[in-house]
């Protein structure tokens, strides 16, 4: 058991925030085994809504590593990443061919675990395309830092960039947005067992369900747990405490900044689109209008409608990779990224000005 004063630890000064999305738990649960359950982050969950914090210390490890992934490692990082997109959509067919109905609780606990499996493995692929990974990478870039090829690491990021982009779609078909194959399962297994929401718990208790254990769904409302707590979930009225310890809670500005993913100007009105397993996104993308700015945690290959029709993008999150800055730069279009506040301080409607030569958005007008 931790004692109390060491939670004092957990804190904005120590840990950054890298995102907020609209994730359950159990989908939560399958990404934590990426590579964050080894490394000093903290995992947060109010609902389905998700934070992932990670200690500066971590992510300065983290960021110099990707440095010589980049620059030294990245034949090997590649040949890893183009298997997994040779043999996973194999596997995929596969799974999305099983009578689910016919199976018996133990093999649809087998099954379930090789779709979990599958999942995992592509959110750990995914884990070293992450920002907090190529930061070191972006500032040698940005610097022209003569200690590295240069051209090289802009062509391996490019590279990197794409192959990204073709595994978070196979992500988004095996277990994030609906439909998909990880929600075929979770249903049939909730209507199997009669669980009001198989959500709330971790796959791995799934699976010990299908097996007979039998387990109360828990209430899980606030989640709080992380390496400080040997990934022990913490009492939810201490979690909500240190919640609050780890963001800013009230935000009142009307010029904000953000790094430069796409350079240019542009005002337009703000078209907001959460980054959110409960979006409805084709409803969100046609209520938007052609030019409106988009603003958004993140986006990713749901959203590629959406960022056509936008005349400028900002994101809360991302980095020289992240699907926002590669698109934007296709498009033509300035985008602004990594502003952390995007959708805390913006509402549909605002106009604003996008002044992606130096990262800055300004509101003119609120509605």
């Amino acid at each position: 058991m931790i004692m109390k004063k060491d939670y004092r630890k957990i804190n904005q000064e120590n840990y950054d925030l890298l995102w907020k999305v609209g994730f359950p738990f159990s989908y939560v649960t399958l990404f934590l085994d990426s590579g964050y359950k080894k490394r000093d982050s903290v995992f947060y969950n109010e609902g389905n809504v998700h934070y992932t914090f990670i200690s500066k210390k971590e992510r300065e490890k983290l960021s110099n590593f990707g440095l010589v992934l980049y620059s030294k490692g990245f034949k090997v990082f590649k040949k890893k990443l183009l298997l997994a997109l040779k043999e996973i959509p194999l596997q995929m067919q596969r799974l999305q061919k099983v009578n689910l109905k016919k199976l018996s609780n133990k093999d649809l606990s087998k099954k379930f675990a090789e779709v979990a499996s599958l999942s995992t493995r592509l959110w750990t692929d995914y884990f070293f395309t992450e920002y907090h990974t190529t930061d070191a990478v972006s500032l040698a870039i940005l610097n022209n830092d003569k200690r590295y090829d240069i051209k090289k690491l802009k062509k391996n990021i490019q590279e990197t960039a794409k192959l990204k982009y073709r595994i978070r779609k196979l992500i988004n078909k095996v277990g994030l947005y609906s439909p998909n194959i990880l929600e075929n399962y979770l249903l049939e297994i909730q209507s199997r067992l009669k669980i009001k929401n198989i959500n709330r718990f971790g796959y791995l208790e799934i699976v010990s369900l299908l097996s007979g254990k039998k387990l109360k769904t828990p209430k899980r409302d606030y989640v709080l747990w992380g390496k400080f707590s040997n990934w022990n979930e913490v009492p939810p009225l201490e979690a909500r405490r240190i919640f609050k310890q780890l963001v800013k809670t009230e935000i009142d500005v009307n010029q904000f900044k953000g790094s430069v993913a796409s350079k240019g100007f542009y005002k337009g009105r703000v078209k907001k689109i959460e980054f959110s397993f409960d979006t409805d996104y084709v409803h969100e993308i046609a209520s938007m209008k052609k030019g409106d700015v988009l603003v958004s945690g993140s986006t990713g290959p749901e959203m590629i409608l959406a960022c056509k029709k936008a005349g400028a993008i900002i994101t809360e999150e991302g980095g020289i990779m992240s699907h926002a800055a590669l698109v934007s730069r296709e498009l033509g279009i300035p985008c602004i990224i990594g502003t952390k506040i995007a959708t805390k301080v913006l509402k549909d409607g605002d106009l604003v000005e996008v002044d992606a030569n130096i990262g800055v958005v300004t509101i003119l007008k609120t509605i």
